[in-house]
């Protein structure tokens, strides 16, 4: 499995608007469900109010990839279209592929 982390600072405003884009049946999961070997994404409200972690989740690295080369026109255009959507947005890392990986993400 390959997971990208990422930290997003949000508005209290801009919440719900933002739960509805980057939850789990929301805009982003919809094109990203448009590429072969997406898993899913997580959606955690941490403590404090505001700061949310998100986990894309995909089979393998190739399989980010590919989606990316694929659909990186949408991506960017969704990108755009939602940037006002949160204060800051942090890409905390990956979790790549391994074995024994199974869902060995990082928690809020």
């Amino acid at each position: 499995m390959y997971v990208l982390v990422y930290e997003y600072e949000v508005a209290e405003e801009q919440r719900s608007r933002f739960e509805e884009v980057y939850g789990a049946a929301g805009a982003w999961a919809g094109l990203f469900r448009r590429g072969r070997g997406y898993l899913g994404t997580d959606l955690y409200e941490r403590v404090g109010g505001g700061r949310y972690l998100l986990l894309d989740r995909w089979a393998d690295e190739a399989a980010y990839r590919a989606f990316q080369e694929a659909f990186g026109e949408e991506y960017r255009d969704l990108a755009g279209r939602t940037r006002d959507h949160y204060r800051t947005e942090t890409r905390l890392g990956v979790v790549p592929d391994g074995p024994g990986l199974g869902h060995g993400v990082p928690r809020p």
